[in-house]
């Protein structure tokens, strides 16, 4: 074995840091930045995690770990050494189940981190060790939105069905969306409507998912087309109160793409002339602004106005002095102390047309 201390290359890295001893081997620095040396250090065989910590040590390391928002990059390298050594003991159990959690573990790890293709590599390997059950869904996502490749619908679609099979309500909303556009199977839209209402009887009294509103909005049309405006207004307005409080969270484009129509949805449905509407709400400036128009409202710093102007047809809109092309751009960006407008919804008052 080499002697570290003979290596002019190593003599002045820290001591081990791992095995918190003084044996002069600094085996994480070693590992992680010079690979050259795995020959040596370890009799000519390449490392794996159980050459730097024992079982017990890397069930503690990642109930520490995966706990923290950030970790330092000895932190994760052991983190990801944990997981390995955990895989690498139970990867083939059928008693017990750690080895297909630590797979779907450090796929998540990777995936919190953007790199899906890493992230693929280990939510299918916790499929095909008994995982499919938490694995599916995210893989079919992976292959849907070509996050580590271009989109793959087909394979998108087998594990999304997989998922589907276990009645999570996330992956027939995601096989409802294939149906209805045609990816990968033939438009079919009474199996959409199938799918769509299977959800929303899953998920209409659950707290939990954070895309109630896209069902509700979904189902509310369902009804419009069954002749059923009443039940459709009121599920707009669910729609309109759960994807508000989506988007005080995550302020996504898609998002409010989806919360224009509903607005659009709703007067329509209506009836009413929303210039003579009080109590006026953020999201009511969609259909206000559709025409030129002023109004003010209050934020916790201060007092705002928003304006639309007509120009060659198009409505421009200006905001606190600056200048947005259009109601979507607007909605998209504008921001008042660096916060987004939606992520700020609860904090706007006084809303007035001027």
């Amino acid at each position: 074995m080499l002697n570290v201390s003979d290596s002019t290359l190593l003599t002045n890295l820290p001591r081990c840091n791992i095995c918190h001893c003084h044996c002069h081997y600094p085996h994480f620095y070693v590992i992680l930045f010079h690979k050259k040396f795995y020959t040596f250090f370890y009799n000519n065989r390449i490392p794996y995690a159980g050459d730097i910590i024992d079982l017990s040590e890397a069930y503690r390391i990642t109930q520490e770990y995966q706990g923290k928002s950030v970790l330092e990059p000895d932190e994760e390298f052991m983190l990801i050494e944990a997981f390995s050594l955990i895989i690498h003991t139970y990867k083939d159990s059928e008693d017990v189940p750690d080895g297909y959690i630590a797979m779907f573990n450090l796929a998540s790890h990777y995936k919190r981190r953007g790199e899906y293709d890493l992230a693929l590599k280990y939510f299918v390997m916790c499929s095909d060790h008994g995982g499919e059950l938490v694995a599916d869904m995210e893989i079919g996502d992976i292959y849907y939105y070509g996050l580590a490749g271009a989109p793959d619908y087909e394979k998108a679609f087998k594990y999304y069905s997989s998922s589907a099979n276990y009645d999570f309500p996330k992956a027939k909303l995601m096989l409802a969306e294939m149906y209805e556009k045609g990816q990968f199977v033939r438009q079919d839209h009474e199996r959409y409507r199938e799918l769509i209402l299977a959800v929303y009887d899953q998920i209409q009294d659950s707290p939990v998912p954070h895309y109630k509103g896209h069902v509700f909005a979904k189902v509310a049309e369902i009804y419009l087309e069954d002749e059923l405006p009443e039940a459709a207004f009121q599920l707009l307005l669910d729609a309109h109160y759960e994807l508000t409080k989506q988007l005080l969270r995550y302020t996504e484009n898609s998002d409010l793409d989806l919360m224009k129509r509903i607005i659009e949805r709703i007067y329509e449905l209506s009836g009413v002339d929303v210039s003579g509407m009080k109590n006026l709400h953020l999201y009511d400036l969609y259909q206000i602004l559709k025409q030129p128009a002023s109004v003010e409202f209050r934020s916790q710093s201060g007092t705002h106005r928003v304006s639309s102007f007509s120009e060659s047809g198009e409505i421009t809109i200006e905001f606190d002095g600056k200048w947005f092309r259009n109601i979507d751009e607007f909605f998209y960006n504008a921001a008042i102390d660096g916060k987004r407008l939606p992520a700020l919804c609860l904090d706007l008052s006084d809303f007035r047309i001027l």
